[in-house]
């Protein structure tokens, strides 16, 4: 029984020094603040007054194809499963046109960069017209004007 005691407080000695703080380590800001700050808790951390700490972000849609106006078209937004190609099954929208228009807001995690918009005509011969969103290019507002 004796032996047993010793063992499990030699396991959780060494879990516990596993486990144990940053002393001597001499951290930063990384970027938080001006870098002359050494950090050595969660309470030393400082942040812009505009910084949010939101996991996602609205991006709001505009959709207007004047050539459509009396036409029947549909709308795909989705994630790409390459460059040049939507990925069908990770769509935010698959949607009928009314009047050639759209719009939207969407709640996007912020993981996602690029998304595609394809408009399709019910017509077989026509192809989609195809177009790209990235964030750090067009921001929160994606407007497609055809």
């Amino acid at each position: 029984m004796n032996v047993n005691k010793t063992s499990t407080c030699l396991a959780l000695a060494v879990l516990l020094s596993a486990c144990g703080g940053t002393s001597g380590s001499g951290g930063s800001s990384d970027g938080l603040g001006d870098g002359s700050t050494e950090v050595r808790s969660t309470a030393d951390l400082q942040t812009t007054a505009e910084f949010e700490l939101k996991s996602t972000e609205a991006l709001e849609l505009e959709v207007s194809v004047a050539a459509l106006a009396d036409e029947r078209a549909y709308l795909y937004v989705c994630q790409k499963k390459d460059t040049s190609t939507l990925n069908y099954d990770r769509c935010l929208v698959k949607t009928p046109m009314s009047g050639g228009q759209y719009s939207g807001t969407f709640t996007l995690g912020n993981d996602i960069e690029t998304l595609g918009l394809e408009v399709w005509t019910y017509d077989p011969a026509d192809d989609p017209d195809q177009h790209s969103w990235s964030r750090s290019v067009h921001g929160m507002n994606w407007t497609v004007s055809l």
